[in-house]
C-alpha cells in the first residue's frame, strides 16, 4: 500500500524512510500529523506527539530521521524545526525564529 492520505483525508506532504528499519517510513500531513506507517500494509505504528497543542495549524514541509534513526525532525510552515524521539514519540524540543521551513536535515 502507498500513503496517499493523511489523517482525516489531507494530503501526505513528506515522507522519510528510518536509516535502520526499510519497512518504516515517517510521513508528515497537511494536518501537521506525523507519524511513522509500516509500508507493506499502510499501519500507522506511531503518532508523533502534538507540538502545538492541536494538529491543524499548520502543514508540516520537512521531515528527517538521524543517521541512527533514534530522532524525527520535522519543519513547518510557521517557521519551526520539531526534534521527537522516535521509539516514544516524545518532542525532544524546538528550534523557533525561522521563516516557513522547507527542508530539514542531520548532519
Amino acid at each position: 500500500g502507498y500513503v496517499t492520505k493523511h489523517g482525516a483525508g489531507g494530503g501526505v506532504t513528506a515522507v522519510a524512510w528510518h536509516p535502520k528499519k526499510p519497512e518504516v517510513l515517517a510521513s508528515a500531513g497537511d494536518d501537521g500529523v506525523v507519524k511513522l506507517v509500516k509500508k507493506d500494509i499502510g499501519t500507522t505504528v506511531l503518532v508523533m506527539e502534538d507540538v502545538r497543542g492541536t494538529y491543524a495549524k499548520a502543514p508540516m514541509r520537512s521531515i528527517c530521521f538521524n543517521r541512527e534513526g533514534s530522532l524525527l525532525a520535522g519543519g513547518d510552515d510557521f517557521g519551526n524545526i520539531y526534534i521527537w524521539d522516535v521509539e516514544s514519540g516524545k518532542k525532544q524540543g524546538t528550534l523557533t525564529g525561522h521563516s516557513e521551513v522547507t527542508s530539514v536535515a542531520f548532519s
